[in-house]
């Protein structure tokens, strides 16, 4: 998930952000209730076979997490109903109902009808290879998904913002208190969200989150929850040809990543079971942060790194390799770092440079989330929101160590520094007629 961009490609595909505000849901910001116990806050997150995975696309490589992982959110996993293929001859009858009112004229009309007709007998021997693929090939998956994954996403190689990302625009929090203490509106509601977003997560990578199931009447249909385990501390790899998803185990790993004005920082956000560290310590975090984001600014020339991952999949690849190259171990670690992270919260008084990936809050309180469409779905993100949106935040005592605040890569490459000066990819994009950066 990335930036604030709210260009006309981001609202073609944000309709659902309409759905957010027409919930009207409040948010309540309180510190002083306790958080109620159940089982979540006691027990810690199941450590994975291994620390990290990177995945090609395909859900069956990593299927075995849902059985390691376990409970509500993958019990039906191995009962769920394959995706049908839809016969030639329905596809042509909606085909037709649909193109032939756009025909301009009797000849256009009779040219589809020609075409649909003799269709059928043209695709059998296509509708044969994709029934067998169904059958012999993904008969333990759905026979889609790995050219969505792969074709839809990993290989396309056209900048995700803009071209691939979408938004979601919260109402604004009425419940918030006014500013005191040097705390912004910005400051107290990116730590109300994320201490939501750390009790959702725990429901997820520890399974508790039920199955999401659709129909009127009981037994309901469950739906897959495979997207699921790729939505926290998982990132997108830039590579030539083919990206990667990298996921790392969230049992391991306790921070999150936070930008502001160029800068990204690391800090802890949940305790040592997974639970969400009190609203006031977040906020102090928070504060802490813009306080250092700026000092770093007065001293000048930010590095700006967010701008490379705004360029097309085969530059940033590049150019991820060179900074690999230029600042050797010290900088792959922050990239594992960064990578590592449970999510990103851009915390900006403006619209922000820093394109990467989740929440976005600016300094006077406006919230967004914003999405990288990839192998968590629109439907999953979708249900994480509207959970963290409804929740009650409260502050929590469970936590005992809060850790501190840490700057990664502040200082950039000279190697890499054409790749993010105003004519990179992104910035000639941006400047195109209609395409705009703006906050409603």
């Amino acid at each position: 998930m990335v930036t604030s961009a709210s260009t006309k490609s981001y609202q073609r595909q944000a309709g659902s952000s309409l759905l957010i505000q027409q919930k009207r849901l409040i948010v309540r910001h309180s510190s002083a209730a306790a958080v109620e116990a159940d089982e979540s806050t006691t027990t810690s997150l199941k450590p994975w076979p291994q620390p990290a995975i990177e995945s090609q696309g395909d859900y069956r490589a990593e299927a075995f997490l849902e059985q390691h992982i376990g409970g509500p959110l993958y019990a039906h996993q191995a009962t769920l109903p394959h995706l049908p293929i839809p016969n030639v001859e329905d596809t042509i009858t909606k085909f037709l109902s649909t193109a032939l009112p756009l025909a301009e004229s009797d000849e256009e009309k009779q040219s589809l009808l020609d075409a649909s007709a003799s269709f059928p007998a043209d695709a059998a021997k296509l509708q044969q290879r994709l029934q067998a693929r169904r059958d012999v090939d993904m008969n333990d998956s759905s026979w889609l998904q790995l050219w969505w994954n792969q074709m839809g996403y990993l290989q396309v190689r056209d900048p995700v913002v803009v071209n691939v990302s979408y938004f979601f625009h919260f109402s604004d929090d009425g419940t918030l208190p006014a500013p005191s203490d040097g705390k912004s509106l910005g400051v107290m509601r990116g730590a109300s969200m994320l201490v939501a977003a750390a009790e959702y997560r725990k429901k997820v990578c520890s399974g508790s989150l039920p199955c999401e199931a659709i129909g009127r009447k009981d037994p309901k249909t469950p739906l897959c929850s495979a997207a699921f385990k790729y939505m926290f501390n998982a990132c997108r790899i830039p590579a030539r040809e083919q990206d990667t998803y990298k996921m790392y185990d969230p049992s391991l790993h306790q921070h999150c990543i936070v930008s502001r004005k160029g800068y990204f920082f690391s800090t802890k956000f949940v305790d040592e079971y997974g639970d969400p560290l009190p609203l006031e310590v977040m906020e102090s975090k928070l504060q802490r942060i813009v306080q250092l984001a700026g000092e770093a600014e007065a001293r000048g020339d930010a590095p700006m790194l967010g701008w490379l991952s705004s360029n097309d999949r085969d530059s940033w690849a590049d150019a991820r390799d060179e900074l690999l190259k230029a600042g050797g171990a010290k900088m792959e670690a922050a990239l594992e770092k960064l990578q590592s992270g449970a999510l990103l919260l851009c915390l900006d008084d403006e619209v922000s440079v820093s394109f990467i990936y989740f929440f976005v809050v600016f300094f006077f309180g406006v919230f967004y989330v914003l999405c990288i469409c990839s192998l968590s779905l629109r439907t999953v993100v979708l249900i994480g929101i509207l959970f963290i949106y409804r929740i009650r935040f409260r502050g929590s005592s469970a936590a005992k160590s809060f850790g501190r605040v840490e700057l990664l890569m502040a200082q950039r490459p000279d190697t890499i520094v054409g790749s993010i000066s105003p004519s990179s990819f992104f910035a000639q994009t941006m400047a195109r007629p209609g395409c705009s950066v703006s906050i409603p």
